[in-house]
């Protein structure tokens, strides 16, 4: 497999103003879904609760469920799609107990999402598992 980040890394190091803001869509697009798909089901509450913005972040909880994670995934699609040239895009769950599902307390995502979403596309390759 290839290193993912260094590819993205080199890629950006040259990258006209479009050529990033595609980049990081598309990134950040496959970071998001990751991340929703590899969340822990009970209610769904988990998964509604990823949220993504350009720009900046801290937009508090989301009081909704998404058992299959489609319409958070959509939701935060259309957050990214507004992101244009070197902006940066959050993706962020404000549960109070994401860090703990994070650090393998479901037995459905025992090893968590986001480190394993980041290694997957050779984004945190320092914490693959």
């Amino acid at each position: 497999m290839s290193d993912y980040g260094a590819d993205i890394r080199r890629f950006m190091a040259g990258a006209s103003r479009e050529q990033a803001s595609v980049a990081t869509r598309a990134v950040s697009l496959r970071v998001l879904s990751g991340v929703v798909l590899r969340t822990p089901v009970d209610t769904g509450r988990a998964r509604a609760n990823w949220q993504a913005s350009v720009g900046q972040g801290g937009r508090g909880e989301v009081d909704a469920e998404d058992k299959g994670g489609g319409a958070t995934i959509e939701r935060g699609a259309a957050a990214i799609g507004q992101q244009r040239g070197f902006e940066q895009v959050v993706l962020e769950n404000n549960l109070p107990y994401i860090g703990k599902l994070e650090d393998g307390s479901s037995r459905q995502a025992p090893d968590g999402m986001v480190a394993n979403t980041l290694a997957a596309l050779g984004l945190n390759p320092g914490r693959e598992r």
